[in-house]
C-alpha cells in the first residue's frame, strides 16, 4: 500500500545523507504544521457563508388570545397547525364543550396555527407568539410564556392560548419557545 510518510522520510534521509534523526525530527514537525495549517485554510467550508439561508419574517395576524377555563379545558397544552375547517373543528373541541366550531378563516388562503399552554390552577398566565420566519425551506415560530404574579391569586383554571393566521404553506413549521 502506499505510504506517503513513509516515502517523505525516505526522501528526507536521501536528501540530507545524514543519519541524524534530530535534523529529521525538526523537518517532519514543520511539514506537519505546514500540511495542518493549509488543511485548516482551505480543507474546510464556512457554513455560513456558504449556504444560501434565506430569512423572511412573516406577517401574522391574530385570530384569537386568551385563556380556555372553566369545566372545558383540553389536555396538556401545545402546538397546532390547522389547515381545514375539519381540522379546525377537531382542535377547538378538545379545549372546548365543542359548541359553535366554525372558524373565521378561508384555509384556501391561510394556515392557522395556535399554541396552548399547560393548564394552570390559577389566574395570571398568557402565551404570546413573537415571530413567524421562513428559513430556506421550513418555518420557524417563536412563542413566549408569562406569568403575572400579581393576579395569581385567584384560584380557577386557564389555560393560555394564542391563535394566528399566516398566508398558506405547506412548510413544516417548528416551533420555538423563547
Amino acid at each position: 500500500m502506499f505510504n506517503p510518510v513513509k516515502i517523505i522520510v525516505i526522501k528526507l534521509k536521501i536528501f540530507l545523507n545524514c543519519n541524524t534523526n534530530i535534523k529529521l525530527l525538526a523537518i517532519m514537525k514543520k511539514l506537519v504544521l505546514l500540511s495542518m495549517s493549509l488543511l485548516a485554510l482551505f480543507g474546510c467550508q464556512d457554513d455560513d457563508t456558504n449556504n444560501n439561508t434565506t430569512q423572511v419574517n412573516i406577517q401574522f395576524e391574530t385570530v384569537m388570545k386568551s385563556s380556555f377555563s372553566g369545566a372545558f379545558y383540553g389536555n396538556g397544552g401545545g402546538n397546532h397547525v390547522i389547515d381545514s375547517e375539519a381540522e379546525w373543528a377537531d382542535f377547538y373541541k378538545v379545549y372546548t364543550d365543542g359548541k359553535n366550531t366554525k372558524s373565521l378563516l378561508d384555509y384556501t388562503q391561510s394556515t392557522a396555527i395556535a399554541v396552548v399552554d399547560k393548564l394552570y390552577p390559577d389566574l395570571g398566565h398568557t402565551i404570546t407568539v413573537n415571530t413567524v420566519v421562513k428559513r430556506n425551506d421550513s418555518m420557524f415560530v417563536t412563542f413566549e410564556k408569562f406569568n403575572n404574579i400579581e393576579s395569581n391569586a385567584l384560584t380557577m383554571t386557564e389555560q393560555p392560548y394564542h391563535i394566528i393566521k399566516i398566508p398558506k404553506t405547506t412548510l413544516p413549521i417548528t416551533f420555538i419557545e423563547q
